[in-house]
């Protein structure tokens, strides 16, 4: 028996610079089963792309996939098993309702229950006017979008000069440090950024940290790090992650 490819799913992570999408598709049992029943071969193709594959039809012979897909309206369901531990961190996860593809390929994705880190799947709607010819489902998962916030700390709690944080082409604007209490510092300063920005693997930011002295500027960090995705403002923690530094 020969099969060809049928419908192409691709799912990508606006997170990721690589194909990599932080997820694996997997059949659930019941669609599992279906498969088996109708002949269908589901596989992964590379780290970002999966494939329905349909029996071609042989000369002479019934196509029993064909026939069994146009008995009635079926889904086929394929959870989103995670594979990056910060998925729900750098994900807006959201159910997206049905869509059609160009190809007239029904689909949605959803959530199996309200809130915190429940199933994720993809559902396919095959009815009995599916069409037989080749689709693809893109699917694009987007990463959260956060504002900023430094949180600096000076090393020996004496700030003689006030500081300031600069993106080096000003592509992130960053509000006056303001002074915050801070568990165990005797001293320390609140900075956020003006726009909120979306999480990403890597960013192509550079920031600094200059102080600023009645003769000028003086750097005394070129290179801040940036904050993780994990990392939840202990003031806004919905919008806002932290990174803490010490100078």
């Amino acid at each position: 028996m020969t099969y060809k490819a049928w419908i192409t799913i691709t799912v990508r992570h606006t997170f990721f610079h690589t194909e990599n999408a932080g997820v694996e598709l997997k059949e659930t049992d019941a669609t599992s089963r279906f498969l088996q029943k109708s002949r269908l071969l589901f596989r992964k193709q590379n780290a970002a792309q999966w494939v329905l594959l349909k029996p071609e039809t042989e000369p002479g012979t019934l196509n029993l996939c064909n026939l069994i897909l146009k008995e009635a309206e079926t889904f086929l369901d394929f959870e989103l098993l995670i594979k990056s531990p910060d998925f729900y961190y750098m994900t807006r996860w959201e159910d997206t309702g049905l869509q059609s593809t160009s190809a007239g390929i029904r689909f949605r994705l959803y959530a199996g229950e309200e809130g915190g880190k429940i199933p994720k799947y993809l559902q396919v709607r095959i009815d009995p006017e599916f069409p037989e010819r080749p689709g693809e489902i893109p699917i694009t998962l987007p990463c959260r979008e956060v504002r900023w916030e430094y949180i600096l700390i000076p090393k020996y709690g004496n700030n003689t000069y006030p500081v300031e944080l600069k993106e080096s082409q000003d592509r992130l604007i960053f509000s006056v440090p303001e002074p915050i209490s801070f568990p165990g510092e005797k001293e320390a300063y609140r900075s956020i950024s003006s726009s909120f920005i979306p999480m990403k693997e890597t960013y192509p930011y550079k920031i600094g940290l200059w102080e600023r002295r009645e003769n000028g500027r003086r750097l005394l960090n070129n290179h801040m790090p940036f904050p993780k995705v994990t990392s939840a403002s202990v003031v806004e923690p919905g919008e806002v992650i932290s990174s803490y530094f010490y100078y």
